[in-house]
């Protein structure tokens, strides 16, 4: 796969990512683990599945070869154990006869030792295993490419390539979507985010896509999600009734510099 298409799976995995977490509740509320995301995750990292007992196994490839795999239990805890197949089914789905065995007991009601993270360390283990796979290394005209097809697409009112384009740059730029405070109707909006005094937040530089006039603006003022005289402003260059710092194809003219300012090694790390 080229650049684009391995930053779109790196975006994807993400937001799966955060889905789970979003529908996950803490151990005791009820809520459980959205497992057939968790599921999709597994496969598109091909990691080699068994069904023993009543468990679904997954063992993960780690970085030597030399290394056994670690081993995955797809429930609401998802642990990842170092040990066998074999010893983590005694731990996790144990039969009445292993019960009986003291030794065994003192394992099913203690797994720490084989343990090595459970529910969101887990993911996170989960997630970078994913990412590492992909080839995040890009050169100046791959990115030349991306900004070319934003400009053409917006130049042939194709809203969702516009908006393809935008999300492939917000992430090479540490761009968020906006917070509530800065979001707009119709409005995609993508900016860098930090916090302020007294948890507000502050915004900026910013780009706003008007989803129905295929309009594209830059902001590149931070303003505060506090001031209401800079969010009447902000909504009145979204409107383009204030100028802003660029618009049209120049905003992906400027997002292709600021890239290159933000990875001068063509990493995205």
């Amino acid at each position: 796969m080229g650049f684009a298409e391995n930053l779109r799976k790196k975006i994807e995995i993400e937001e799966k990512v955060r889905r789970i977490l979003g529908q996950w509740g803490p151990p005791g509320s009820g809520r459980r683990i959205d497992k057939d995301i968790v599921k999709e995750l597994l496969e598109e990292g091909g990691f080699r599945h068994e069904a023993v007992r009543d468990l679904d196994l997954y063992f993960l490839a780690e970085p030597h070869p030399d290394t056994p795999p670690r081993i995955l239990v797809l429930d609401n805890e998802m642990p990842i154990f170092d040990s066998t197949a074999e010893d983590v089914a005694m731990r996790r789905s144990p039969t009445v006869k292993e019960m009986i065995s003291i030794r065994n007991a003192v394992k099913i009601l203690k797994d720490t030792d084989i343990r090595v993270s459970k529910r969101e360390e887990s993911l996170d283990r989960l997630r970078r295993l994913l990412i590492d796979e992909l080839d995040l290394s890009f050169t100046e005209a791959a990115i030349t490419q991306m900004a070319n097809d934003g400009k053409q697409s917006l130049e042939k009112d194709y809203t969702e390539g516009v908006r393809d384009s935008l999300r492939l740059f917000a992430e090479l730029l540490d761009f968020q979507a906006a917070h509530r405070a800065f979001q707009m109707a119709n409005f995609d909006v993508y900016g860098r985010a930090e916090e302020g005094a007294a948890g507000e937040v502050r915004f900026g530089p910013m780009v706003l896509y008007g989803i129905i006039k295929n309009e594209l603006r830059l902001v590149e003022e931070v303003i505060g999600s506090r001031s209401p005289a800079d969010l009447e402003w902000l909504e009145q260059v979204a409107a383009g009734k204030e100028p802003a710092s660029l618009e049209g194809g120049k905003v992906f003219d400027w997002m292709k510099e600021q890239v290159g300012k933000r990875h001068p090694n063509g990493i995205l790390d």
